[in-house]
């Protein structure tokens, strides 16, 4: 978000993934698609490792299940 702020005061320009568009709308930011660049990211969760609320826990059960560790 800190870098759509910036790009709104006249900051300069940034690189976001398309799931931003229609959900951050701040004055003076157009969205324009970059063409002929297949882009991708990888994603990390980090946590503690004695977790004790119930819901952080769930969740990281939840992602420990549907996203085994790939190339470990």
């Amino acid at each position: 978000m800190a870098v759509i702020a910036a790009v709104s005061l006249g900051r300069g320009v940034a690189v976001v993934p398309e799931s931003v568009i229609g959900h951050v709308n701040l004055p003076n930011v157009l969205y324009r698609p970059i063409h002929g660049c297949a882009a991708s990211s990888w994603l990390s969760l980090i946590y503690r490792r004695f977790e004790k609320a119930p819901a952080v826990s769930r969740y990281i059960e939840r992602i420990k299940r549907e996203y085994p560790k790939e190339g470990a």
